[in-house]
């Protein structure tokens, strides 16, 4: 929370905003977005059973991980070694926060699952090129 207040604080403080507008007015539009959109954010999560910390700590810790994961797959493609485990613990990573909302979630509709379902799947697909892209750089870099 801290780190959205400082760029939120960032916001308000640029010189382009106080240039254009009133300091007071744009800061009680953007507390009141601000005020809005966490409402918005935690009762989601109220509303469907899902902790919206835990969802986006898992979201965001995943994010190195899943770096970590493919710098392993390219590792072990460059030594010719087996590449199932790096490629299972990259696809866990890279779905372990829709893994807590599939399984903690209650009551969510139907076009969540598809809007995830749809946006893991092109995801898989940009991974999977970009992996791909990278271990045909290795191969010629040799």
């Amino acid at each position: 929370m801290a780190l959205l207040e400082t760029i939120y604080q960032g916001f308000l403080n640029s010189e382009w905003i106080a240039h254009s507008f009133p300091l007071s007015v744009v800061q009680r539009v953007m507390e009141g977005l601000w005020d809005r959109a966490v409402f918005w954010f935690f009762t989601l999560g109220d509303q469907h059973g899902v902790d919206p910390i835990v969802f986006g700590s898992i979201y965001l810790g995943a994010i190195p991980l899943f770096a970590l994961s493919v710098a392993w797959l390219i590792k072990a493609k460059r030594s010719q070694k087996s590449l199932a485990f790096p490629m299972i613990s990259a696809g866990l990573w890279f779905i372990s926060s829709y893994l807590y909302l599939f399984i903690e979630g209650e009551n969510i509709p139907w076009w969540i699952y598809a809007v995830v379902t749809a946006l893991l799947g092109y995801a898989s697909f940009a991974s999977y090129r970009n992996i791909q892209s990278k271990l045909k750089q290795s191969e010629t870099s040799r």
